[in-house]
C-alpha cells in the first residue's frame, strides 16, 4: 500500500481518513507499535494521537509511535546505542559553544553568537556534507568587509564542528544525519509510514524521509497544496497511489478575488465587530460557540486585546498556541531575579525578590516590611546597603521600627536576606557552565523556588521543562561568566515550547501559522473568522540573513525571500481551502493612528461591515443608563478623569498638545468626550494629501532592511509609487488621478534625490521611521509621539518631520504663531531623555511636496526648547483643572472650524 493523499485545506478529515485506511489492512489487534507517524510539530502529533485513540475500542492497547523527525533521530540513535558515547546538544546550546569560540576573536555579543548558531544550523542542514566555503568566499570577493565577516563564520563553524567531535557532543543535524546513515547501512525498515502535512523541507530531512520510504511498504503521505514542490518530490519517490482528497475547490486566484474582506476603523473596531456578530449569531440561528474558529495571522500580537473583549461580552473561549517558558510569570521571574544580582540588588527590585509568591522560604514579615524597611533606611542597592540593613535601621528613632525590633521581626527578615546573599553571590562567583548550573539549583531548592503543589498544571509543566533544561546544560563546562550565564538562561527560557492540552469547549482561537496541524472534522457546522489581515502580518517581515547576501541565498538554494513568501501564502491558502464556504474575512485601516496596508495576499472587495447595535458589553450597559440621567452637573465627577492626564498611564500625545494650543475648545470636544464630526467628501486632491502621498513613498523605501544607495533612488521611488497605487490601499484615489500623481512625482524626484545626498553628504543615513517614544518630560507630566523620520551619524541623530502643505521658516517667532514646530522641538527633547548619551545634533522639517528641509539656528533651538518646557506645565495644568476655554481667535481658522455653531467666544 503506498498512497500520496493531496489535501488542499486542513479540515477534512484526512488523518481519519488515512488510520482508517491502515488499521483496515493492519493485523494486530492490540500492538500498533509497528505504526509510525511522522509529524511536523508536536503539535501535529498530539492532533494525530487523539485521532487515532477515537478510533480504538479496545481499552488497553499498546500505541503507534508519534514522532517530528528530530525526535525520531534521537530515538534510532539510543535504540542502535550510538549515545552511550555521545551527548546530544540542545539547539539552544549552540550560541553559548559560539560565544566560547568568539572570545579569542576579539569582542563579540551573545547575539552574535546567536546569528553565528543560525547560519551553523542553515548550512549543516542543506549542505552537511559539501564543502561550500570556498565557493561562497569567492563569490564575495569584491565586498570586502562581507568578506571578512563570512570568513570568519566559516572558520567558527570548523571550530565548533572541531569541539563537538573533541568532547563527543552531537547536535540536531548531526543526529539526523548519523541517524539516515544508520537506517541506510543496517536496512532498518518501517512496516507502516504515515508522514503527515509537511510544507517544506530542508535537504537533510528530505534525505532521511527519502530513505524511510524507500525502506517502507505500507505508506501513507499527506501532502497539502498541490502547488507545493512536496508533492513532485513524494511522487518521485514510489509509485503512489494518488488520492486527491477534495476537488471542489477554487483556485487560490480565483479564491482571493470573490472572497469579500470587511474593513473596520481599527483593531479595537474589528474585534469587538467580530465578537459582538458571534453573541449575535449565538442568540438568533442557535449556533454553538465551541463549532466557532477565530483564526489571525499574529496571535500574539492580538491575543491581550482579544482575550480582554472576550471577557466583556462574556464570551467562553480557549486559545491553542504553544507558550514559551518565558511567558508564565513565575519564569519571567526568575530572570528578572539573575539581573537583579547581576545589577547590584538595586533597591525596589530586590524587594519584589522577596515580596512576590514564588519563592515559599521567605517569611511573611520580610514580605510585608521590607519595602517599608529598606526605604526608610535609605537603601539605594548594593549589597553592603542590605546586609547592613539592621544597623542602619537602629539609628532611625521611629516607634513602628523599634516595635519590629523588640519583637525580633527585623532579625528574622535578617536572616531571609543573609541566606538569599549568601547563596546569590555564591551563585555569581562561578566560571563554569556547569558550575552555575549546580549552584542555581541550590538556591533555587534553599528559596523554595515554586514548592508549592497547588500551582496551575502549566506551571507545573513549565517547572518540569526547566529542571530538564538544568539537567542537560549541567554536563557541560563551558567557561562563561555571570552575564552571559543569565543571557543562556533566558535564551532557553525563550526558545523552549510548552505545550499543553486546552479545554475544547468555546470559541477556539489558533495562529494561522498552527492552522495545518489541525483537523476540524469533529466540528458540525463550523464557522471561521480570520482576522488581522494586514501586510504588516501577513506575510510580515522577512528578516535576511546578516552573513549571506540574498542572491546566493537564492542561488544555492537556501531558506530565501522566496521561501518565506511561499511558506506564508501557503499557510493561507491552506486555510482558504479549509473555510472558503463558510468564513469571515477582516482587517483594519489603521493601529495608533497609522494607516496599515491590507495583505497583499488577498485582492477581494473590501466592504463595510454591519454595525451591530443590539449585543452591548456590561459597559456598554451602562453608558447607555447613563444617557438617561438627567443632571450633568457634578463637576468634581467631571473634573476626576482629567487628574489622569498627562500621566504615565495615560500619557499625552504631541498632537494633542498640539490640538490644545491652537484650540482648547476643540480639544475637550474631540480629546475629552470624544465628539467628531465626519469630513466632507472632496473630488479635489488637496496640497496636503499630494504630500501625504510622496511621505509614504519615502517611508515604505526606508522601511526595507536596507538603505538604497541615492544613485538608484529615482529608479526606486518611481517603483514604489507605482506599487502604491497600484493597491490604493492608505487614501482613496481616483483612477482619474493616477496617472497626475505620478507625472507629478517624476517632477519632483530629482530634488527629493538632492535632498536625500545632502543628507548623507553631511554624513547622516537613514535610521529609524515613525519611532515611538514616551518620556516624563517634567516632573509628572508625560508626553509621547512618533517621529516621522531618524537619520543618524554616530552618536548623533537629525531629527526629520515630514510637514505636507506651505513650508513655512523654521523660527522660534513661528513657532509660537503656528504651534505645529513645537512637535519637532518636543520630538528633540523626548529623544535626549530617553537617549542622553546620543545627542540630537539637527532638527529639520521635511516639506512636501515642495522637497526643502528647513532647519533652525543653533540659538533659536535652545529658546525653543524653553519655550517648550513652560508651555508643556502650563498647558498640563491648565488642562487637569478643566480649563478649556478659548482665549484666541484666529479668523481664518475658526471660521471654518466644524465647531464654529458650538463655540461660545463673543468674537465670533
Amino acid at each position: 500500500m503506498k498512497f500520496l493523499y493531496q489535501v488542499q485545506g486542513s479540515s477534512e478529515g484526512v488523518v481519519k481518513e488515512v488510520f482508517k485506511t491502515l488499521l483496515n489492512n493492519y493485523s494486530e489487534r492490540y500492538d500498533f507499535s509497528k505504526i509510525y507517524h511522522f509529524g511536523s510539530t508536536g503539535l501535529q502529533n498530539f492532533f494525530a494521537q487523539i485521532i487515532f485513540t477515537q478510533l480504538i475500542r479496545e481499552k488497553s492497547f499498546i500505541p503507534p509511535y508519534f514522532f517530528t523527525l528530530k525526535e525520531f533521530a534521537i530515538f534510532i540513535l539510543e535504540r542502535e546505542g550510538l549515545l552511550k558515547d555521545y551527548k546530544i546538544i540542545d539547539r539552544s546550546l549552540k550560541p553559548v559553544i559560539i560565544l566560547n569560540l568568539l572570545k579569542e576573536k576579539g569582542k563579540f555579543t551573545f547575539g552574535y553568537s546567536v546569528i553565528l548558531a543560525e547560519f551553523i544550523s542553515e548550512l549543516k542542514q542543506y549542505y552537511y556534507e559539501k564543502k561550500i566555503k570556498d565557493i561562497f568566499l569567492k563569490k564575495m570577493e569584491t565586498f570586502p568587509k562581507a568578506y571578512e565577516n563570512l570568513e570568519l563564520a566559516f572558520k567558527i563553524k570548523e571550530e565548533y564542528e572541531e569541539y563537538l567531535k573533541k568532547n563527543k557532543f552531537l547536535d540536531e543535524e548531526d543526529c539526523q544525519f548519523l541517524a539516515n546513515k544508520i537506517i541506510k547501512e543496517k536496512g532498518l525498515k518501517i512496516p507502516y509510514l504515515v508522514i503527515n502535512g509537511f510544507i517544506d523541507f530542508t535537504n537533510l530531512e528530505k534525505d532521511l524521509i527519502s530513505t524511510l520510504i524507500k525502506g517502507s511498504d505500507n505508506i501513507f503521505v499527506i501532502t497539502f497544496l498541490k502547488e507545493s514542490k512536496n508533492f513532485d518530490f513524494f511522487k518521485s519517490l514510489a509509485d503512489f497511489s494518488i488520492i486527491e482528497y477534495t476537488k471542489d475547490f477554487l483556485s487560490f486566484e480565483e479564491m482571493i478575488l470573490t472572497l469579500p474582506i470587511h474593513a473596520y476603523s481599527t483593531i479595537e473596531e474589528e474585534l469587538e465587530g467580530i465578537l459582538k456578530r458571534i453573541k449575535l449569531n449565538h442568540f438568533k440561528k442557535k449556533r454553538d460557540l465551541s463549532s466557532v474558529v477565530l483564526v489571525t495571522p499574529n496571535l500574539q500580537k492580538y491575543q491581550p486585546i482579544l482575550e480582554r473583549i472576550l471577557q466583556r461580552l462574556a464570551l467562553p473561549y480557549g486559545i491553542f498556541k504553544t507558550l514559551r517558558l518565558k511567558d508564565l510569570p513565575p519564569f519571567s521571574f526568575l530572570i528578572e531575579m539573575l539581573k537583579t544580582m547581576d545589577e547590584d540588588y538595586p533597591r525596589l527590585k530586590t524587594v519584589l525578590i522577596f515580596s512576590l509568591p514564588y519563592c515559599e522560604k521567605f517569611s511573611p514579615e520580610t514580605k510585608k516590611y521590607l519595602n517599608f524597611l529598606s526605604k526608610v533606611a535609605r537603601v539605594i542597592g548594593g549589597k553592603n546597603d542590605w546586609l547592613y540593613l539592621k544597623e542602619a535601621l537602629l539609628k532611625i528613632n521611629n516607634p513602628k521600627i523599634k516595635n519590629l525590633l523588640t519583637e525580633g521581626i527585623i532579625d528574622e527578615i535578617m536572616k531571609d536576606i543573609n541566606d538569599f546573599f549568601n547563596l546569590a553571590e555564591e551563585l555569581k562567583n562561578n566560571n563554569y557552565l556547569n558550575e552555575f548550573i549546580f549552584d542555581l539549583r541550590k538556591l533555587l531548592q534553599k528559596i523554595e523556588f515554586l514548592k508549592k503543589e497547588n500551582y496551575s498544571e502549566i506551571v507545573a509543566a513549565g517547572l518540569l521543562k526547566f529542571y530538564e533544561i538544568l539537567s542537560r546544560l549541567e554536563d557541560f563546562s563551558i567557561p562563561l561568566d555571570f552575564p552571559q550565564f543569565i543571557k543562556v538562561i533566558d535564551y532557553h527560557l525563550t526558545t523552549t515550547p510548552i505545550e499543553i492540552e486546552k479545554d475544547f469547549s468555546g470559541i477556539k482561537i489558533i495562529d494561522l501559522h498552527d492552522l495545518v496541524v489541525w483537523d476540524f472534522s469533529f466540528l458540525k457546522n463550523w464557522e471561521f473568522y480570520l482576522f488581522g489581515l494586514v501586510e504588516e502580518d501577513i506575510p510580515g517581515k522577512y528578516r535576511p540573513e546578516p552573513l549571506i547576501p540574498e542572491y546566493l541565498k537564492k542561488e544555492f538554494a537556501l531558506p530565501n525571500s522566496d521561501l518565506f513568501l511561499f511558506r506564508e501564502r501557503s499557510y493561507l491558502y491552506s486555510f482558504l481551502k479549509t473555510a472558503y464556504k463558510n468564513c469571515y474575512l477582516s482587517t483594519h485601516n489603521f493601529e495608533n493612528e497609522n494607516p496599515v496596508l491590507l495583505t497583499p495576499f488577498l485582492e477581494g472587495e473590501k466592504v463595510k461591515p454591519e454595525e451591530i447595535t443590539t449585543i452591548l458589553s456590561n459597559e456598554e450597559l451602562q453608558i447607555l443608563n447613563g444617557k438617561k440621567e438627567t443632571s450633568f452637573f457634578n463637576i468634581e465627577k467631571a473634573k476626576k478623569p482629567l487628574e489622569n492626564i498627562a500621566t504615565k498611564e495615560n500619557p499625552l500625545t504631541i498632537t494633542q498638545l498640539v490640538k490644545y494650543l491652537k484650540c482648547p475648545y476643540k480639544f475637550y470636544l474631540e480629546e475629552v468626550i470624544g465628539l467628531s464630526l465626519e469630513e466632507e467628501t472632496s473630488v479635489i486632491i488637496e496640497k496636503w494629501e499630494w504630500g501625504r502621498f510622496v511621505h509614504l513613498i519615502m517611508q515604505k523605501i526606508y522601511q526595507e532592511e536596507k538603505v538604497p544607495p541615492v544613485d538608484g533612488l529615482e529608479k526606486i521611488i518611481k517603483e514604489k509609487a507605482e506599487e502604491f497605487l497600484e493597491k490604493e490601499v492608505s487614501f482613496e484615489i481616483l483612477p482619474l488621478w493616477r496617472d497626475f500623481f505620478l507625472k507629478l512625482l517624476e517632477k519632483i524626484i530629482p530634488q527629493i534625490v538632492a535632498v536625500e545626498r545632502y543628507l548623507r553628504d553631511s554624513g547622516f543615513l537613514p535610521f529609524k521611521m515613525e519611532y515611538s517614544l514616551q518620556e516624563e518630560i517634567i516632573n509628572g507630566i508625560y508626553l509621547k509621539g512618533r517621529i516621522d523620520r531618524i537619520d543618524k551619524k554616530g552618536n548623533s541623530v537629525f531629527i526629520i518631520d515630514y510637514k505636507t502643505g506651505d513650508k513655512k521658516p523654521f523660527t522660534f517667532y513661528q513657532m509660537k504663531q503656528e504651534k505645529d514646530l513645537i512637535q519637532i522641538v518636543a520630538y528633540s527633547f523626548l529623544w535626549e531623555k530617553k537617549f542622553p548619551d546620543c545627542k540630537c545634533e539637527k532638527l529639520g522639517i521635511y516639506y512636501l511636496p515642495d522637497v526643502e528641509i528647513k532647519t533652525p539656528k543653533e540659538e533659536e533651538l535652545k529658546v525653543m526648547k524653553e519655550y517648550l518646557l513652560a508651555i508643556v506645565k502650563k498647558s498640563v495644568e491648565q488642562m487637569r483643572n478643566g480649563d478649556f476655554s478659548v482665549t484666541e481667535v484666529e479668523k481664518n481658522r475658526c471660521y471654518t472650524c466644524n465647531y464654529y455653531f458650538l463655540c461660545e467666544k463673543e468674537q465670533l
